[in-house]
């Protein structure tokens, strides 16, 4: 799957900004949407377009100056009909405030996302 649009969002960048002041950058979740929208708002999303209800585990690692590593695991437990994802995005936080969307990438063609009963 190509999923070429992506982009840290205008949040994000903010949550960056005060990480390295001196804050914390904490990524707390990962979530997928059935929409899209055009790339060029892609960076002032402050939300998946039409969310969907299959969980995604992350599991990051890694530090501002050298890098940070995130991979994302889709699970279809629960999923009762075939949901088709064409956004996948972070969540994140700066030390105690509330997560935000901080990153965003999408694709039009999406990936379907079969029922638990079919996988």
């Amino acid at each position: 799957m190509g999923w070429s649009n992506a982009v840290i969002t205008n949040a994000g960048l903010a949550i960056i900004a005060q990480a390295v002041s001196g804050g914390t950058l904490i990524i707390d979740s990962a979530g997928l949407g059935g929409g899209t929208v055009d790339t060029t708002a892609l960076m002032a999303q402050t939300e998946l377009t039409t969310p969907l209800t299959v969980s995604a585990v992350i599991a990051a690692k890694g530090t501002l100056e050298n890098g940070i590593s995130v991979r994302v695991q889709i699970r279809n437990t629960g999923v009762m009909v075939t949901q088709h994802m064409k956004q996948v995005g972070l969540f994140a936080r700066a030390g105690t405030e509330d997560p935000v969307l901080f990153a965003i990438m999408q694709n039009d063609t999406g990936e379907e996302i079969p029922p638990e009963s079919e996988y």
